[in-house]
């Protein structure tokens, strides 16, 4: 989510955003699992606007359905927080360490990323990549 919302370029997106995105989605998600409404706010305008678009994707106010508990939520948003505090040291030192990170992983999953998308079933978007069976 925060990938593609970043290349959409609408939100300016870096790591520092979705550590302070994460943080205060799991702080919403934590108090209002243990029956108390009330939305903690992100320090940044960016983050807060993040923040805003992601969790009416979580709760599933889209349509879908919330995609997980509030339990599973919060562990998940802790952990992002973490993981997007650390990249920078122990990636390239860069403020955009996780998202290149998340970036590479959609292009190397299967169906991860538009281009991947756009193939045919039995074609692969990097050749290199095809499996030859005997």
């Amino acid at each position: 989510m925060f990938h593609r919302i970043a290349e959409a370029g609408e939100i300016l997106v870096n790591d520092n955003v979705i550590r302070d995105t994460s943080h205060a989605l799991a702080a919403t998600f934590e108090t209002a699992s243990k029956g108390i409404i009330y939305e903690h706010r992100p320090s940044s305008p960016p983050a807060e606007r993040l923040a805003r678009e992601l969790k009416l994707l979580l709760e599933g106010k889209d349509g879908q359905g919330p995609v997980a508990s509030e339990q599973d939520l919060v562990e998940i948003l802790r952990r992002v927080e973490q993981a997007a505090g650390d990249a920078g040291a122990t990636f390239d030192g860069s403020n955009r360490a996780y998202l290149d990170l998340i970036g590479r992983l959609m292009q190397t999953s299967s169906g991860g990323t538009a281009k991947s998308d756009t193939t045919t079933p039995g074609e692969t978007a990097d050749p290199r990549t095809s499996l030859i069976l005997p």
